[in-house]
């Protein structure tokens, strides 16, 4: 696989008080044949392909502006399109195009006692615009608000909840409230306590930035689920800064889903469970290293544990270990060496043995 992105990115500020930026991005994608084929699945062709390949073609257009109306309220817009080709070698019948567009905008407003976040969105999707009978619409729209009340004894309270409109005729149309709730608790000077938890729907297919906040509580609420996907998180984390340079952490977390799949309306349960370690060394002004522990399982959790579902839905336990190497230089040029070790193992169904199997990978990867 290779992957390769070329950015440009401008930023100005008009008076002091209002600013704009303007971003363009190309991607280009050219993959083989990378189907994890841990199992036989059914209606599948199984037999690795060398000759398979999947290129994937896009520029995304991004446009935003900030206003500062007073000393402690900050405006922001967001406008942002796409457009990306798939390309699947001699499977022409599945080529396909999509245009996404998103616009987004936000209102910010800051005090001793409260922060408060106010926004809205909409986003609409267009698929497989290549098929004149064939083109499917995706639209969201949603709301939130979110506030971090600063309490007494080193407490931040983070309340809120946001509402998505989501409609997708091939998945379903949902109205879904989502509240959002998070605890940063300061116990001791660099030892900070955290909660979190969140319920959202997952609605963009592609990478699709936003405006609206990725995180309560330094627990990620963005994940690249399928399109329609809806969840609930729950975490819990400590976090130690032993110096300006030393700092780790450890942290815990459960999503129960409800997946989209096969038909319409039709969503499976799912349950991850995640643990992180971590660990971060700035060595001096342009040397840093990581070191990374992660643990995940995913599972179903059907009340009909079918075969053709534990096939497209193995149990699977993940272990990964990495090592990232940072260098920055004072011109602005930097380069990074992530090393990763995976051991995984999953449970699932095999046809063509008509049995259920455990299978086992190790495997080393490294990002540059």
């Amino acid at each position: 696989m290779r992957q390769d992105i070329y950015d440009a990115f401008f930023q100005t500020a008009i008076t002091p008080d209002v600013s704009v930026q303007a971003d363009v991005r190309h991607k280009e994608l050219h993959q083989g044949d990378l189907r994890l084929n841990m199992f036989k699945l059914p209606f599948f062709d199984q037999n690795y392909d060398p000759f398979y390949r999947r290129e994937v073609r896009g520029e995304r257009y991004r446009g935003g502006m900030r206003y500062k109306p007073a000393a402690n309220s900050t405006l922001l817009g967001s406008a942002i399109f796409q457009d990306e080709t798939f390309e699947f070698g001699t499977l022409t019948a599945l080529n396909k195009r999509t245009r996404d567009y998103n616009f987004e905008a936000q209102h910010q407003v800051q005090s001793v006692y409260a922060d408060f976040n106010l926004g809205v969105g909409h986003y609409e999707a267009k698929d497989n615009i290549f098929v004149a009978d064939g083109a499917q619409d995706t639209r969201r729209t949603n709301g939130y608000f979110y506030s971090l009340l600063h309490l007494p004894k080193a407490i931040t309270l983070t309340l809120g909840t946001s509402f998505d409109s989501f409609e997708n005729p091939e998945v379903s149309s949902q109205l879904q409230f989502n509240p959002k709730g998070g605890l940063l608790w300061e116990i001791q000077p660099g030892t900070t306590f955290r909660l979190g938890m969140t319920r959202g729907l997952n609605w963009a297919r592609n990478e699709m930035p936003t405006i609206e906040p990725t995180q309560v509580a330094g627990f990620n609420q963005v994940f690249t689920d399928p399109s329609g996907t809806r969840f609930w998180r729950y975490g819990i984390g400590l976090d130690h800064k032993f110096s300006e340079r030393l700092y780790s952490g450890v942290e815990a977390s459960l999503r129960e889903l409800r997946v989209p799949f096969l038909e319409k309306d039709n969503f499976e349960p799912w349950r991850e469970q995640m643990y992180r370690a971590y660990l971060n060394w700035t060595i001096d002004d342009q040397f840093a290293i990581s070191l990374n522990y992660n643990f995940e399982k995913f599972e179903t959790d059907f009340e009909d544990e079918s075969a053709l579902l534990l096939a497209f839905f193995p149990t699977t336990v993940t272990h990964a270990a990495s090592v990232s190497l940072r260098y920055f230089h004072r011109s602005g040029f930097f380069a990074q060496l992530d090393p990763i070790l995976i051991s995984q193992s999953a449970t699932g169904f095999q046809f063509e043995d008509n049995r259920e199997i455990i299978k086992d990978e190790r495997f080393a990867l490294v990002d540059a």
